[in-house]
């Protein structure tokens, strides 16, 4: 019989985020297996704290937008809709932002000075995204 590893030795805490150390699919997900069942491990990781079962058309979608995540806080529940609208928020002409790049927009905003349109086109996203970040909608944790 081999022995189970618990789910918490698995986590690197040492950023932000609670990043999956264990295997992981194509995507950067990643994997564990549980009593022969195979689950992603920041479902896993939200169904543990929130002490419930996620129906299957529910996803767990990351505030952090990074696959390996597993910290409860950077996770929420929404529908493939909201998947595809949240990932289109945060991303154009395949341009990921990370939590660097957040902090940096909101140090260098100054009206008049750095506009949202300038740093939209440093950045390559859009002005309702520098928006969103400016006004705290998204990437709050950062």
């Amino acid at each position: 019989m081999t022995k189970t590893v618990p789910f918490n030795a698995r986590l690197d805490k040492r950023t932000g985020c609670w990043k999956w150390t264990g295997s992981k699919n194509k995507s950067g997900y990643g994997k564990i297996t549980r009593q022969g069942i195979t689950h992603i491990a920041h479902r896993y990781a939200y169904e543990q704290a929130n002490h419930c079962v996620l129906r299957k058309d529910q996803h767990v979608l990351h505030t952090c937008d990074e696959p390996s995540c597993c910290r409860p806080d950077h996770l929420f529940i929404g529908t493939h809709a909201d998947n595809m609208k949240d990932m289109a928020m945060k991303l154009r002409n395949g341009r990921k932002l990370t939590p660097d790049d957040v902090r940096q927009i909101r140090s260098q905003y100054q009206p008049y000075v750095c506009t949202q349109k300038t740093l939209a086109e440093t950045y390559g996203v859009s002005i309702k995204l520098i928006q969103d970040i400016l006004n705290n909608k998204i990437w709050q944790y950062v």
